[in-house]
């Protein structure tokens, strides 16, 4: 406990918009929620109290290892999942890690669409919703419900970190920004933004569909699709606090 809570008061004391977190175990202790196997005591055996981690507000993320498919009844990833965001009172970031590894090797009870699924959970359970790959490794083919299903299915458009407003409330200054339209392509350039960690830009194509582009505050241009009809920028800031909206 000390040593969690000494973590997060001097990395903040350095640098307050840093977020803190941890990647615990999946499971806070057997029968926790009822039902719920394990063969290890986290709070017991690796002496880590999450619960009263996420009471104290010591985090400001956790990513509990969720990595059993929903149907592994021990250990159902469906039975977790709401049960870790009932310990969550301080309302902070909660972004499970699951298993693409496990999906490569596709043995059940994992489900043909598990990854899919897992994701569609975690979305709907959650304002903020977020999750955490283990490993990157499984994400390096393009195995059809692995990589190709996540690519084609479920990320379909770039995003940033949600807001963590406790580390700040303050939203940096809507970009200045100006269009350059060229025979071959379409360049938005904004000028450099104080306090401002990522540019987002939407874009309204001709068939009424918007796109996104996120680029780095500090690279001053974004190339956008040919066709491109209108567009909208705005700054976000370090703690994910998004400006007002800039219509070039």
């Amino acid at each position: 406990d000390g040593l969690v809570e000494r973590l997060y008061r001097e990395v903040h004391a350095i640098k307050p918009w840093v977020q803190v977190g941890i990647s615990p175990f999946g499971i806070a202790r057997p029968g926790l929620p009822a039902g719920i196997e394990a063969g290890i005591d986290q709070y017991a055996d690796l002496y880590a109290d999450v619960q009263k981690w996420m009471r104290q507000g010591w985090l400001d993320y956790l990513a509990p290892q969720l990595y059993w498919p929903i149907d592994q009844k021990p250990q159902s990833f469906a039975v977790l999942l709401p049960w870790w965001h009932g310990q969550n009172v301080r309302g902070r970031h909660l972004w499970p890690g699951i298993n693409p590894g496990r999906a490569l090797q596709g043995k059940a009870p994992w489900r043909h669409q598990e990854l899919t699924e897992q994701i569609a959970m975690i979305r709907a359970a959650d304002r903020y919703p977020g999750h955490v790959h283990f490993s990157f490794k499984a994400l390096r083919s393009d195995a059809r419900n692995v990589a190709g299903a996540l690519r084609d299915h479920v990320y379909d458009g770039p995003a940033v970190a949600p807001p963590s407003a406790w580390l700040g409330t303050a939203a940096p200054p809507a970009p200045r920004a100006r269009i350059e339209r060229h025979s071959d392509a379409i360049v938005v350039h904004w000028e450099r933004i104080p306090d401002a960690r990522f540019v987002a830009v939407l874009v309204r194509a001709a068939l009424g569909g918007r796109t996104a582009r996120m680029g780095g505050a500090d690279v001053g241009h974004c190339a956008l699709p040919v066709g491109s009809l209108a567009f909208a920028i705005s700054a976000i800031g370090r703690t994910g606090i998004q400006s007002a909206v800039t219509q070039p």
